[in-house]
């Protein structure tokens, strides 16, 4: 067998490559495995050298395999989801590595305003818009309760006491078999 390295070799000593090529193979292998710096730097360097070579090949291969690409990253992102989650929440509210999961800790994996234990869906952090200041983490209807609201302490107060007021008048209402009339304020 003549390769590029075997090209103006005398035949004896081709006989004698091909006669110890496992051998070779063998030490190659072993020498590789003594020398793992060297190699990475090697191998830093061939990627450098060939990188605009190695981009096509890369592009070809996913133009040809779209499907199975595709397919791949989606099992990946499914199976990885939560955490991705996680590290973006990080990211977003400049928590340190493990923030998220501490505040999930710290409040005993639950919601701070209803008590809703955090299952597949991870807690929403709820902060203030006008300092950034985290205030905890709460479940997606609890948060969305407060936004719409407008972080106002006064205008949850009202919309509680309205609930406490007119809980009463409604079911007073609904037992009488009068139509119902909503009194506007």
């Amino acid at each position: 067998m003549i390769t590029k390295h075997t090209r103006g070799v005398r035949p004896t000593e081709q006989a004698r490559r091909e006669a110890n090529r496992d051998k070779v193979r063998l030490y190659a292998r072993q020498w590789r495995h003594d020398h793992p710096e060297l190699v990475r730097a090697a191998s830093k360097r061939t990627r450098i050298k060939n990188k605009a070579r190695i981009k096509v090949r890369q592009r070809q291969w996913a133009i040809a395999n779209r499907v199975r690409l595709k397919q791949k990253n989606r099992e990946w992102y499914l199976t990885n989801r939560n955490r991705i989650l996680k590290k973006r929440t990080e990211r977003m509210f400049n928590l340190p590595p493990g923030g998220y999961e501490k505040l999930l800790k710290a409040q005993n994996y639950k919601c701070l305003i209803c008590g809703r234990t955090a299952n597949k869906r991870l807690l929403s952090v709820d902060h203030d818009h006008k300092t950034g200041q985290i205030r905890g983490l709460l479940c997606t209807t609890c948060n969305i309760g407060i936004g719409h609201l407008r972080d106002d302490p006064i205008l949850l107060d009202k919309a509680a006491m309205y609930l406490r007021t007119h809980t009463k008048d409604l079911r007073e209402t609904l037992t009488q078999p009068e139509i119902l009339t909503i009194p506007y304020l």
